[in-house]
């Protein structure tokens, strides 16, 4: 799946990621755009997952490989947030058809 960026999705995913806030740094009062590097990586391991689950477990290890232990939240945050991201795939997907 081809993930095409612009300023707009860029946005959502930032929404997305920030209010799951892994590390706890955006309640904390950290710029929104923290984890716009972790949202990078998390974007590029998106296009290669084949479901729900497997985008939640690529999000949970790009913020564990990044912050640690402070990420061993409830992971069920981690599948909402893909949750999320699934839906704008599907829908970013049907935008540009075939």
């Amino acid at each position: 799946m081809q993930i095409y960026m612009d300023s707009t999705n860029q946005e959502n995913w930032r929404k997305i990621i920030n209010r799951c806030d892994p590390a706890g740094l955006i309640a904390m009062g950290a710029p929104r755009g923290e984890y716009d590097m972790e949202i990078a990586e998390v974007i590029e391991a998106a296009q290669s997952c084949k479901s729900i689950d497997d985008l939640a477990s690529a999000i949970h290890q790009i913020f564990f490989d990044t912050f640690g232990d402070i990420t061993h939240d409830d992971f069920e945050k981690y599948r909402r947030s893909a949750e999320e991201a699934w839906t704008l795939l599907k829908k970013e997907d049907n935008a540009t058809g075939p």
